[in-house]
């Protein structure tokens, strides 16, 4: 046991319910109260703090909701301690991440439900962090305006010898 009551092979999870309490420096509020004005997407991490015995199962629930008919794209961030946020997992096409990447997280989205839950089967010391959860509106539809402007902007590119 630490001084602060906590056991010394504790793997410290600590997920955010509003992306506004996050402590790191980036104009996070603004933009987010923007993309909400404009789409409405929110995320919904209630989970707190949560302590896990190494070795132990890891389970982060993440609820989105989105007000427009916009392709949700849901992502995990992971912030070690003294580091800045980094990307850990997305629906996005995870297909190709190495296990170093990941560190052996998985996260299933279900659109139906709107979940990407965090999970990791036997948690490590090296597991304590802050993660968030996020999700960004993807447009789906691809229409012949993009396909005239790339093939304008095709045709004008330079060559560098």
């Amino acid at each position: 046991m630490t001084s602060e009551g906590i056991r010394k092979d504790a793997v410290l999870i600590q997920a955010f319910p509003d992306l506004r309490d996050v402590p790191f420096g980036f104009a996070k509020t603004q933009l987010l109260q923007e993309h909400e004005r404009r789409v409405g997407a929110s995320v919904d991490q209630m989970d707190g703090i949560v302590t896990v015995t190494q070795g132990g199962h890891i389970s982060i629930d993440c609820h989105y909701k989105m007000s427009s008919d916009y392709r949700a794209t849901p992502f995990w961030y992971i912030q070690p301690l003294g580091e800045h946020p980094r990307l850990l997992l997305s629906d996005f096409g995870n297909g190709n991440l190495s296990e170093q990447f990941h560190q052996g997280f998985e996260a299933k989205h279900e659109r139906k439900n709107k979940t990407y839950n965090l999970e990791k089967k036997a948690s490590q010391l090296n597991d304590s962090a802050v993660y968030f959860c996020a999700v960004s509106d993807t447009v789906g539809w691809f229409g012949r305006e993009a396909n005239r402007k790339l093939a304008r902007n095709r045709s004008k590119k330079k060559h560098l010898q």
